[in-house]
């Protein structure tokens, strides 16, 4: 009897940790400068993939950073989240407070967006030193390599998401740039974003899509594609809005879903939008307008070369100096009036008479 005590003490005592664990506060903590890279807005061509499989600890994590803390509930893309198969949890998170889900894995892969998908397990928590609601997830080692967990969508103005689109040709998209229809060399975007990365424009004519309806044939191409929706107010969010292409004066003949997001260029303290594009589904010529502004007539000029402009200003033909002599002394009697000399004809005659008499002595 003593010794079936004592053997149940022991199980007791090595069951107990697990009994005893609260996910809220027992968790591995995943905060290291590349947590933002498991963002689904970050897309990994490179061939460093991350793989949660090698090192990987088994066991309740919650994950901090600039990206998103939560595990995102739709189909990531592949390549997204710093790897090629990306992971994602295909249900609702729990709503209630210490409510503990158990939710399916799955794993976006080139057959389907949710193969061999597994259980884990998630549980809303409260910070008590903050006073935030967080997840924390019983997350196992992915079943294979290229395959990592995706956590959150943000972040899309890091220099390492987005690709600065600067071509030299860029001033061409501006909805001022009107162009003929019989052209040959329209600007077409069947292609502009195959790897589904945040863009940033850099434009002489404008770095922001058009929020009004461009004309036909602006925009350098015959079908443009305009924003037909409000930019976002908050920095570093994602927001999925809704692009239109005018075809033959139908300003939203077809619509398709982006992202934009706000960002902040500390070195020039100046705010600018990067963008998520998707490929065109009509054929050329269609194209996405960037700016508004068109090159400055002759004559005129400005720091870009675009406008507003302005008229150079010439240097001002700079005056006769006259000099002003008083008709008398400062400290003499009577009036101080000074008059200029050119001002009293008759004594500079006068004057001009007896120097060239003096001259000719």
């Amino acid at each position: 009897m003593v010794l079936k005590m004592v053997w149940l003490f022991c199980i007791y005592l090595l069951i107990s940790p697990v009994l005893t664990q609260d996910p809220c506060i027992d968790y591995i903590l995943n905060q290291d400068e590349d947590s933002w890279k498991r963002s689904i807005t970050y897309q990994n061509v490179t061939d460093n993939k991350r793989c949660d499989r090698l090192g990987w600890k088994e066991g309740w994590h919650r994950f901090t950073s600039e990206s998103g803390t939560t595990m995102p509930t739709e189909c990531p893309s592949l390549n997204s989240c710093g790897t090629m198969f990306p992971i994602w949890t295909n249900g609702s998170h729990p709503t209630s407070l210490n409510q503990e889900k158990t939710l399916s894995a799955c794993i976006s892969t080139h057959i389907d967006c949710c193969s061999y998908p597994y259980d884990i397990k998630v549980k809303k928590c409260k910070d008590n030193t903050t006073g935030d609601d967080f997840f924390t997830y019983y997350l196992p080692p992915v079943p294979g390599c290229d395959m990592g967990y995706c956590i959150g969508q943000e972040n899309p103005c890091s220099p390492d998401v987005y690709n600065v689109y600067n071509l030299t040709t860029i001033f061409q998209r501006s909805t001022g740039n009107i162009v003929a229809a019989n052209i040959t060399n329209f600007v077409c975007d069947i292609d502009i974003n195959p790897y589904n990365v945040w863009q940033r424009f850099i434009s002489p004519a404008g770095d922001e899509m058009p929020t009004t309806c461009p004309p036909q044939f602006a925009c350098g191409t015959r079908y443009p594609v305009w924003l037909n929706d409000t930019y976002p107010t908050v920095y570093n969010h994602a927001k999925s809005v809704k692009a239109c292409i005018n075809v033959e004066g139908l300003c939203c003949f077809e619509e398709m879903p982006i992202q934009t997001a706000r960002c902040k260029d500390n070195v020039k303290n100046e705010d600018f939008f990067v963008y998520k594009l998707v490929e065109i589904g009509l054929a050329c010529p269609v194209a996405y307008c960037i700016g508004k502004e068109v090159r400055c007539p002759a004559g005129q000029t400005s720091a870009t070369g675009f406008t507003p402009c302005h008229v150079p200003s010439t240097t001002p033909i700079t005056a006769l100096n006259t000099t002003t002599v008083p008709e008398q002394l400062p400290g003499d009697k009577g009036s101080a009036k000074s008059r200029s000399i050119l001002h009293q004809p008759g004594k500079l005659v006068t004057m001009v008479s007896i120097i060239l008499a003096t001259m000719m002595i």
